[in-house]
């Protein structure tokens, strides 16, 4: 996996990472909290509140135009207690963290998407849901980043089938 060079993280702002298995094009988080090492100079990671392409699943889903929300797994706003160390957070701190090498790149998201009137796809959220959609000048950065990430995986898959 590569890692983003001079990669200063910023609450509120979104991130580009890969994911896990490659099912989806990339994951889109927001930081909500970044994490500094002991010396409290260097950035560790974030604890972030996943993304969701709010027509995944559909045959015509585009990761790159279509809306997306943010997870429902998580409620927005909680409260991480600084006088507690994180395993005493509750529920009041439930978001996942992720290491400084996951996050690929900041990804500019408009601040509200507008349905457009030829938009027919279903969105898989309840209705009022805050969606926003990637701002079109960072299409080209975050398509860049899939087709590699989709090439490393297809030479991994080519040199795993050689070897049988």
């Amino acid at each position: 996996m590569e890692n983003v060079q001079a990669c200063k993280l910023v609450v509120g702002k979104f991130y580009l990472q890969r994911p896990p298995v490659l099912g989806t094009p990339f994951n889109l988080v927001k930081v909500v909290k970044v994490r500094l090492n002991e010396d409290n100079k260097t950035q560790w990671g974030a604890w972030v509140h996943p993304w969701e392409c709010s027509t995944a699943g559909l045959a015509d889903s585009d990761y790159y135009k279509d809306p997306w929300h943010a997870s429902s797994s998580y409620k927005d706003h909680q409260r991480y207690n600084i006088n507690k160390h994180i395993c005493q957070q509750g529920n009041t701190w439930t978001y996942p963290i992720s290491v400084l090498e996951e996050f690929q790149d900041e990804v500019t998201m408009n601040v509200k998407w507008v349905k457009p009137p030829s938009f027919k796809k279903t969105l898989n959220t309840k209705r009022g849901v805050h969606k926003r959609n990637i701002y079109y000048a960072d299409i080209p950065k975050v398509r860049c980043f899939t087709h590699r990430w989709n090439e490393e995986e297809a030479r991994v898959e080519a040199m795993a089938s050689s070897k049988e």
